[in-house]
């Protein structure tokens, strides 16, 4: 066998054994996250149900409660889809050497109408959890936000990745709308 094929040979083999060692490691990548998501999953569920022993909340009330964070979900997903697709659609029309300063405005304008969308629906969410509570009971869930939130900071005030400088993590902090736990 000539030189040349021997060196063909070898890359291929190391080729082959990379493989043979990335694509479980992907495996098992996928498979901690989902068990990341289960775990998270389950704390959340674990704390949404003290908070409502903690309220007193009424059966009716939980299942209320349950029915429109369920239904929340969805549009939620669709909505941080749509969110992600605009930015990177901007992102690369501001990247390329000759962008379409209109589409760069049109995308801006798309994003800007999407972040009033979300806090129109957050505005919402919380009016329909205020009317579900009781005036009491609405105001022993914003003591116990209050009260997390000087335990545990604001990840608004954090920013989106813990030690980012406030500001650069999404929306400013909006305290009098924030959401209630059990309408994430």
């Amino acid at each position: 066998m000539n030189r040349k094929h021997k060196n063909q040979w070898i890359w291929a083999l190391a080729g082959v054994l990379i493989l043979i060692h990335t694509v479980p490691a992907v495996a098992q990548d996928d498979t901690a996250r989902e068990d990341r998501r289960a775990r998270f999953k389950a704390r959340m569920e674990e704390k949404i149900e003290q908070m409502h022993a903690e309220l007193g909340l009424s059966q009716e009330q939980q299942e209320k409660l349950k029915t429109h964070r369920d239904a929340k979900m969805e549009k939620r997903q669709a909505f941080r889809e749509n969110m992600r697709n605009k930015r990177r659609a901007l992102r690369e029309e501001l990247q390329k050497p000759d962008f379409d300063r209109q589409r760069v405005k049109s995308l801006h304008e798309d994003i800007k109408k999407l972040m009033n969308e979300s806090a129109d629906q957050r505005l919402e969410d919380i009016m329909y959890v205020r009317e579900i509570l009781t005036p009491q009971q609405y105001k022993a869930f914003m003591e116990k936000k209050e009260e997390f939130k000087r335990r545990h900071g604001s990840w608004r005030e954090k920013g989106s990745h813990g030690d980012s400088p406030k500001g650069f993590g999404g929306p400013p902090p909006d305290p009098e709308f924030d959401m209630p736990p059990e309408d994430r």
